[in-house]
């Protein structure tokens, strides 16, 4: 069967294939409605024929081939051209806006010939959008429909599909149908001020968290959701803010497709979007009703109370099911990365995310603005941000600031070379000098620091001369969900698990702690544990009270850093002396100064250090000043 594609507005591309008269077209003839549209033969390449027409989106086209036969007209590659983007991107609302009076429903569908609205009443109501400016269908709809599910079925070059609402503030349970609400309910008095700013990255404490891992195995009555936040048990938020953290960083609570939302055995990360902008259900104690988003709040307003910042990860590289995405569906082959009609995989998940269309990086920043303004959450870590294109994290980071600057942006940015887009144009390590005010997880960091038989990279790291990331950019990391904790890596070393935790915490940069890592968490060897049972996943608080000596001594050299500028302001000086085979980091800024002597010599050190010097010594249960044993740490 020929396929024709739209190059630009005016030019036609129709591909026989071999198969179809030996790829040799006859005659092409098109028609808009009941008027033929005339195509001027332009040239011949191989099986593709090009042809000059007047193509105008919203109308109905056939376009026939040969003896009659119906191709239909894919809009690609046109859709991923300037002069697209010029003619019909929309800034405006999008989504429904509610009333009690009426609710008025727009939708970005400018391919599409025919979009209806569903309203699913009793019985189902079918309403027939209005095609308005720039590509946006829209129509106003009287009466109260609080608590109403919807869905748009859409006409597009030569389909039906019915979808949901990329814009609407939620969805049933499991992602079948948008709901209209009163987002007015959804108001700012739900919501503290927020914890204190902090002046400076380095200050932070980041602190990665599971809506689930955190209280199904707790003592809270919603085990698992986001109201087990609010509740007063033995290991509740107010652990979280004993340990001195400053942001936690939840895994996943958008609305993702892995899981049930009714059916506690099944377990996912979440790191496969259906929607971006509304709440994940599986958290919720009733999926269905509004108090699903209540609950998010709440959560949220728990944390500031104690202190603590929220950021949350998200997916914009990446979907579940790129045929069942909403994009796809109201405009096919706009919001994918795509080469020559191939789907980019660079995330190792069937499809990668077009960042660079302005309306995609329109839907990442409006996104990513809703879970701020309405929902109070402080900030985001992006997985797989080098998919990402360095001018949508740009304007994503110039979004933030124009709310509150210390709203933090970091990422993963690895280099994923399988994608369709010049590693030139993404937000990876080597390309951080680009975005100057977002952070970076260090995987050299990572490696050097877990590695105790390479020291140099240790040295350099807390000697500041190391120039893989600026300080300021560094989310310094030894363990996160990905792979095996520290703990099963290390073979249940607890020694060394303590020193590189120790190290992790003080070194120059943003330390990240792994949720569970202050009290040795294990998965029991498993490294990718995406789909494991709350077996494998969840915290067992257990660990906790039989290593609460080790949780204190992570508490305390957090509140040792916190306490110090010398070690967090990002221009404190540092300078670096050896004595019987120690390393000594002098810091100094202002009237603080801190001294951290290491021993990565493998032998132990006998010689007492000054005793005066010992009133801000951190002592675990392993290690014991003045001797310095081999592999070890001790701050001055």
């Amino acid at each position: 069967m020929p396929v024709a594609h739209l190059i630009d507005r005016t030019t036609l591309r129709i591909t026989a294939e071999e198969t179809f008269h030996q790829g040799t077209l006859f005659q092409a003839s098109m028609m808009r409605g009941t008027t033929p549209v005339p195509l001027t033969f332009l040239r011949a390449d191989g099986p593709h024929y090009y042809y000059q027409c007047d193509y105008e989106l919203g109308h109905e086209y056939r376009l026939k081939v040969n003896n009659g036969v119906d191709t239909p007209i894919i809009h690609q590659p046109w859709l991923h051209t300037q002069e697209f983007a010029t003619l019909y991107h929309y800034d405006g609302s999008l989504g429904p806006e509610y009333s009690p009076q009426a609710t008025t429903f727009r939708v970005w569908a400018p391919t599409a010939t025919q979009v209806e609205l569903r309203l699913y009443q009793d019985p189902v109501n079918v309403h027939f959008m209005q095609r308005q400016d720039r590509g946006v269908f829209a129509l106003q709809i009287p009466g109260d429909l609080q608590g109403t599910a919807y869905t748009y079925v859409v006409h597009v070059e030569g389909r039906i599909h019915e979808t949901l609402d990329p814009y609407a503030w939620m969805n049933l349970d499991n992602s079948t149908k948008s709901m209209v609400i009163d987002p007015s309910v959804l108001g700012v008095d739900l919501l503290t001020d927020g914890p204190p700013r902090l002046t400076h990255p380095t200050e932070m404490v980041l602190y990665e968290l599971s809506v689930r891992d955190f209280s199904v195995h707790g003592a809270q009555e919603h085990r698992g959701k986001y109201v087990a936040f609010e509740e007063e048990c033995a290991h509740d938020v107010r652990y979280l803010k004993g340990l001195g953290i400053t942001h936690v960083q939840l895994l996943p609570v958008y609305d993702f497709g892995s899981v049930w939302d009714h059916d506690p055995t099944f377990y996912n990360w979440g790191y496969d979007p259906v929607q971006l902008n509304t709440p994940e259900g599986s958290y919720a104690t009733s999926p269905n009703d509004i108090t699903k988003l209540l609950e998010f709040q709440r959560m949220v307003k728990a944390l500031h109370q104690q202190g603590l910042r929220v950021v949350m990860d998200m997916v914009f590289n990446h979907v579940f099911s790129h045929d069942a995405f909403m994009w796809e569906r109201l405009v096919p082959g706009y919001f994918f990365r795509h080469q020559a009609g191939e789907l980019s995989n660079g995330s190792f998940c069937g499809n990668d995310i077009e960042t660079r269309q302005s309306m995609v990086r329109q839907y990442v920043i409006d996104s990513a603005l809703r879970f701020v303004t309405t929902f109070g959450v402080d900030g985001f870590r992006l997985d797989l941000m080098g998919l990402i294109d360095l001018a949508t994290i740009n304007a994503l980071r110039a979004a933030l600031d124009k709310i509150d600057p210390t709203l933090v942006l970091y990422g993963e940015g690895w280099q994923m070379f399988q994608t369709f887009a010049a590693q030139t144009e993404l937000a990876t390590i080597p390309n951080h000098g680009q975005t100057p005010r977002v952070g970076y997880f260090n995987d050299h960091f990572r490696n050097g620091f877990k590695n105790l038989n390479h020291p140099e990279t240790i040295y350099s790291v807390f000697a500041k001369t190391d120039a893989y990331l600026p300080i300021t950019q560094s989310i310094n990391y030894v363990e996160c969900h990905d792979n095996e904790t520290l703990f099963d890596e290390l073979g249940g070393h607890f020694e060394h698990h303590q020193l590189i935790t120790m190290m992790m915490l003080l070194a120059p940069g943003v330390p990240f702690l792994h949720a569970g890592q202050e009290f040795f968490r294990t998965k029991q060897g498993v490294e990718n544990s995406y789909c494991s049972p709350d077996e494998i996943n969840a915290l067992d608080w257990s660990r906790q009270d039989r290593y609460r000596l080790y949780t204190e001594f992570v508490r305390r050299v957090i509140a040792f850093r916190s306490a110090h500028p010398a070690l967090t302001h990002p221009d404190a000086q540092v300078r670096v002396s050896e004595d019987m085979g120690l390393k000594i980091f002098h810091y100094e800024h202002q009237h603080d100064s801190v001294k951290l002597v290491l021993n990565l010599s493998h032998r132990k050190i006998l010689r007492p250090l000054d005793a005066h010097l010992y009133s801000h010594t951190i002592e675990s249960m392993n290690l014991h000043v003045p001797e310095m044993h081999a592999f070890s740490m001790v701050c001055l």
